[in-house]
Protein backbone atom coordinates (compact mmCIF):
# COMPACT_ATOMS: atom_id res chain seq x y z
CA UNK A 1 0.00 0.00 0.00
CA UNK A 2 3.27 2.19 0.62
CA UNK A 3 4.19 1.84 -2.93
CA UNK A 4 0.72 3.26 -4.19
CA UNK A 5 0.72 6.46 -1.78
CA UNK A 6 4.06 7.72 -3.78
CA UNK A 7 2.39 7.79 -7.34
CA UNK A 8 0.14 10.52 -9.02
CA UNK A 9 -1.80 11.43 -11.82
CA UNK A 10 -2.13 14.91 -12.83
CA UNK A 11 -4.33 15.65 -15.91
CA UNK A 12 -3.77 19.69 -16.88
CA UNK A 13 -3.85 21.59 -20.40
CA UNK A 14 -0.20 22.26 -21.56
CA UNK A 15 0.58 25.70 -23.68
CA UNK A 16 -1.04 24.59 -26.72
CA UNK A 17 -4.20 23.73 -25.06
CA UNK A 18 -3.83 19.91 -25.63
CA UNK A 19 -4.44 17.71 -22.72
CA UNK A 20 -1.86 16.18 -20.74
CA UNK A 21 -1.46 13.21 -18.30
CA UNK A 22 1.22 12.53 -16.24
CA UNK A 23 2.04 9.92 -14.18
CA UNK A 24 4.52 10.67 -11.15
CA UNK A 25 6.47 9.51 -8.32
CA UNK A 26 6.96 11.71 -5.30
CA UNK A 27 11.08 12.68 -4.44
CA UNK A 28 11.79 11.08 -1.07
CA UNK A 29 14.34 12.28 1.45
CA UNK A 30 14.09 16.35 1.01
CA UNK A 31 11.69 19.03 2.43
CA UNK A 32 9.86 20.13 -0.48
CA UNK A 33 6.63 18.34 -1.91
CA UNK A 34 7.98 17.47 -5.54
CA UNK A 35 6.87 15.04 -7.97
CA UNK A 36 9.20 13.61 -11.44
CA UNK A 37 7.92 11.77 -14.17
CA UNK A 38 11.08 10.28 -15.09
CA UNK A 39 14.73 9.28 -13.56
CA UNK A 40 16.72 10.79 -15.93
CA UNK A 41 20.02 13.00 -14.52
CA UNK A 42 18.15 15.78 -16.10
CA UNK A 43 15.25 14.99 -13.54
CA UNK A 44 17.73 14.96 -10.87
CA UNK A 45 19.45 18.07 -11.95
CA UNK A 46 16.48 19.76 -12.02
CA UNK A 47 15.47 18.57 -8.26
CA UNK A 48 18.48 19.71 -7.13
CA UNK A 49 18.29 23.20 -8.63
CA UNK A 50 14.65 23.55 -7.17
CA UNK A 51 15.90 22.33 -3.50
CA UNK A 52 18.99 25.17 -3.71
CA UNK A 53 16.41 27.88 -5.38
CA UNK A 54 14.10 27.45 -2.82
CA UNK A 55 16.01 27.06 0.29
CA UNK A 56 14.71 30.42 1.70
CA UNK A 57 10.91 29.53 1.81
CA UNK A 58 9.02 28.04 4.49
CA UNK A 59 8.34 23.56 2.87
CA UNK A 60 4.76 24.49 4.15
CA UNK A 61 3.72 27.36 2.13
CA UNK A 62 5.46 26.00 -1.07
CA UNK A 63 2.68 23.98 -3.28
CA UNK A 64 2.81 20.45 -4.70
CA UNK A 65 5.85 20.58 -7.82
CA UNK A 66 5.40 18.48 -10.53
CA UNK A 67 8.65 18.24 -13.01
CA UNK A 68 7.31 17.32 -16.46
CA UNK A 69 9.14 17.27 -19.44
CA UNK A 70 9.58 19.61 -22.63
CA UNK A 71 7.70 17.83 -24.67
CA UNK A 72 4.51 17.74 -22.48
CA UNK A 73 4.47 21.39 -20.92
CA UNK A 74 4.98 22.58 -24.43
CA UNK A 75 8.38 23.78 -25.84
CA UNK A 76 9.48 27.57 -24.87
CA UNK A 77 7.54 27.25 -21.44
CA UNK A 78 9.14 26.94 -18.21
CA UNK A 79 6.61 26.25 -15.78
CA UNK A 80 2.74 26.55 -15.24
CA UNK A 81 0.52 27.16 -12.60
CA UNK A 82 -2.51 25.04 -12.02
CA UNK A 83 -4.61 27.51 -8.97
CA UNK A 84 -7.42 25.02 -9.03
CA UNK A 85 -5.19 22.21 -8.03
CA UNK A 86 -2.85 24.52 -6.34
CA UNK A 87 0.16 22.83 -7.99
CA UNK A 88 3.08 24.16 -10.12
CA UNK A 89 4.06 22.51 -13.54
CA UNK A 90 8.14 22.40 -13.99
CA UNK A 91 9.88 21.90 -17.32
CA UNK A 92 12.79 19.60 -16.84
CA UNK A 93 14.32 21.37 -19.97
CA UNK A 94 15.51 24.10 -17.53
CA UNK A 95 17.74 21.76 -15.23
CA UNK A 96 20.75 23.83 -15.41
CA UNK A 97 21.70 27.29 -13.99
CA UNK A 98 23.05 28.42 -16.99
CA UNK A 99 19.85 27.31 -19.10
CA UNK A 100 17.58 29.75 -16.83
CA UNK A 101 20.10 32.60 -16.74
CA UNK A 102 20.55 32.18 -20.82
CA UNK A 103 15.81 32.46 -20.75
CA UNK A 104 16.09 35.24 -18.61
CA UNK A 105 18.38 37.38 -20.60
CA UNK A 106 16.24 36.24 -23.79
CA UNK A 107 13.04 37.21 -22.14
CA UNK A 108 14.82 40.92 -20.76
CA UNK A 109 16.23 41.83 -24.25
CA UNK A 110 12.39 41.37 -25.37
CA UNK A 111 11.05 43.10 -22.40
CA UNK A 112 13.22 46.16 -23.29
CA UNK A 113 12.77 45.98 -26.97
Amino acid sequence: MDYLSKKKEYIFLNNRKALVRVHVKQVSKQPYNIWVEGKSKNYRDCVALLNKALATFDPNIVPPIIIVSDQKLGSGAISSYNHVEDVIYFNNYYHLKNELIKLLKITLLQVRA
